[in-house]
């Protein structure tokens, strides 16, 4: 495979420099991992990759986190995008005014 250059300024260099040397890396491997792990912002998450996130809010954030929560969320994302979000909160959260 064909090597090839990036060019970033010097304060991107050296925090991808420094984020390689904390993981062992170099900046290419480091880049590398990065782009065959990463995925659009939007685009839906494997069942593994569910299942990882919400181990991670239960040990984390809310022990008792479900169905109801995922459901009370993506009704959030709807309502932002529809423009029907006014406040935040809710009984898990505390209500906002």
């Amino acid at each position: 495979m064909a090597d090839h250059t990036i060019t970033v300024d010097a304060g991107t260099y050296r925090r991808l420099a420094a984020l390689a040397a904390h993981r062992g890396h170099t900046i290419a491997e480091l880049l590398t991992d990065y782009a065959r792990s990463a995925k659009p912002n939007n685009a839906p998450l494997t069942p593994e990759e569910q299942e990882a996130q919400i181990a991670y809010i239960r040990e984390h954030l809310i022990p008792d986190f479900g169905p109801a929560d995922i459901e009370a969320g993506e009704q959030m994302v709807r309502d932002l995008k529809a423009g029907r979000l006014t406040r935040l909160g809710g009984p898990r959260f505390g209500s906002q005014p």
